[in-house]
């Protein structure tokens, strides 16, 4: 059971979120950025409210995403493109939406069961807020950058299959990755391909 990477734009996310999505877009910037706009993703005071959810259809992937507003909150380290973050709550009595990568939120090598997760659309900045990926498709048309990144696997994550994820011995980012879903475990998401 090989440890790998499979390209984010090969995944459909389960969305486990408190609340319903709105099909509200958020305003672009001059540049055309949507939930990248920097007047509200990545800043330091919250423009929604923590836990606002958004839906949207995506022209290329020909399917819905959903986007969520969170608090990146993991005291101190600076967040990347593709990042999985998962509720802080985990480790601590805390915010529900404020979200961190640290993998300790979750029991090394233990895949769990409905947990929400979102994945970075860009940097962020310790303690900012900003738009995470949820569920659905991925959202090329509003963020480009997510069609070219990749996250970690665990084990072999096979096309067609449902996967959870996992704070994985094996990764030296100690953060949570994608791993084969077991048979009695709730689905993260699926895989349209198998990993590399």
């Amino acid at each position: 059971m090989a440890n790998s990477t499979i390209a984010v734009s090969e995944l459909i996310l389960h969305d486990h979120w408190p609340g319903v999505a709105v099909q509200d877009i958020p305003p672009a910037d001059s540049a055309g950025n949507i939930f990248t706009n920097s007047t509200h993703h990545n800043v330091a005071s919250a423009v929604y409210q923590p836990g606002t959810k958004v839906q949207v259809y995506d022209d290329i992937s020909e399917g819905y995403a959903t986007l969520i507003y969170l608090n990146y909150n993991t005291g101190g380290t600076t967040g990347v493109l593709g990042s999985i973050a998962v509720p802080e709550a985990l480790l601590a009595a805390d915010k529900y939406f404020d979200v961190t990568v640290d993998g300790d939120a979750i029991a090394t090598d233990v895949r769990v069961q409905d947990i929400p997760f979102g994945i970075m659309l860009g940097g962020m900045t310790d303690t900012y807020y900003g738009w995470f990926w949820c569920g659905g498709l991925v959202p090329v048309n509003t963020t480009p950058l997510l069609t070219t990144t990749t996250v970690l696997t665990q084990d072999t994550v096979g096309q067609g299959l449902a996967f959870s994820i996992t704070d994985g011995a094996a990764d030296p980012s100690d953060q949570p990755i994608f791993a084969l879903c077991d048979a009695n475990m709730g689905a993260s998401g699926w895989s349209m391909t198998a990993d590399a």
